[in-house]
């Protein structure tokens, strides 16, 4: 099917919000009178959110969870879950590397290692009715996977890299290494704040990122993409002077699609589509692998 780019928020993207945060809900608040309030409240926001305006899913996910995270008092509701992300992704970094170096592939190592950051975006848990897979699955899918589009030989290039979840972050760090062996300088962009299972400021160290990336910069907010309206000015302004932009995972898509013209940048999305609106919106199926070029 032909790509739409179309990715406002979709009818079928309604009861995805609902289960997802229907999960927080359970995590955030034990008894179920205040479990009932707290979802009514949000099937009310969705309601007032969605009813006038049509918003990227990323802006209305951004502004349900802070609500939830402000009534709760627990400003990083994922945070055991994303040192286990990291922990699991630091082992499967260790077994990748060796697996890679072992590999005898006519693949190009550019793209062996953009299918092992691919396989990385499994791993989330902010899409309903989505399972990762194990560690021995994602291994053996490395060499089979179908991926649609390639990433093109990038040299001497300053790259903005948007990071997307915890534990996928670790995976990314391989790519990098082997673009700034390319002569590119690689720029990690992560959250200044906790969005879901999202990699942020506070785990830079854990998950290794400042080993392998020119620079690991926070967006100093924690919405679940680049809001112009509200990350750094300082850092709207190093991603507007960047050669290129690669974009990590579904709600960067979601929301970067919508400001491509005001950023004026070749951009490369990196995602699995892990929903039926994401892979209508790129024109593939659904549970595809895809490495999206826009203005390149």
């Amino acid at each position: 099917m032909p790509p739409t780019y179309d990715v406002k928020f979709k009818t079928r993207c309604i009861p995805c919000q609902v289960e997802v945060r229907y999960r927080d809900i359970i995590k955030l608040f034990r008894d179920e009178d205040s479990r009932y309030r707290y979802m009514m409240e949000i099937v009310k926001m969705l309601h007032d959110l969605a009813r006038d305006n049509r918003d990227p899913a990323p802006v209305v996910a951004t502004r349900i969870f802070r609500f939830l995270k402000s009534e709760s008092g627990v400003d990083d509701p994922y945070r055991e879950e994303k040192h286990i992300a990291n922990m699991e992704g630091l082992k499967l970094l260790e077994n990748i590397e060796q697996h890679v170096e072992n590999m005898e592939t006519s693949i190009r190592k550019i793209d062996l290692l953009s299918r092992v950051v691919l396989l990385g975006n499994s791993i989330d848990l902010g899409v309903a009715g989505y399972r990762p897979p194990s560690i021995i699955d994602l291994i053996r899918e490395i060499e089979n996977m179908n991926v649609r589009g390639r990433l093109p030989m990038i040299r001497k290039k300053r790259i903005i890299y948007l990071l997307d979840n915890a534990g996928e972050a670790v995976l990314d760090r391989l790519l990098a290494r082997e673009l700034i062996r390319l002569e590119n300088e690689v720029i990690a962009v992560v959250k200044g704040g906790s969005f879901q299972n999202d990699i942020t400021v506070n785990e830079v160290a854990e998950a290794g990122l400042d080993q392998d990336f020119s620079e690991v910069v926070s967006t100093g907010t924690d919405a679940a993409s680049i809001f112009l309206d509200e990350v750094d000015r300082e850092v709207i302004e190093l991603i507007r002077s960047s050669d290129l932009i690669i974009a990590k995972g579904m709600a960067h898509y979601e929301y970067i699609t919508e400001i491509e013209d005001e950023l004026n940048v070749p951009i490369i999305y990196m995602m699995k589509a892990k929903c039926e609106p994401i892979a209508e919106a790129a024109g593939v199926e659904k549970g595809s692998y895809i490495i999206l070029r826009k203005r390149i």
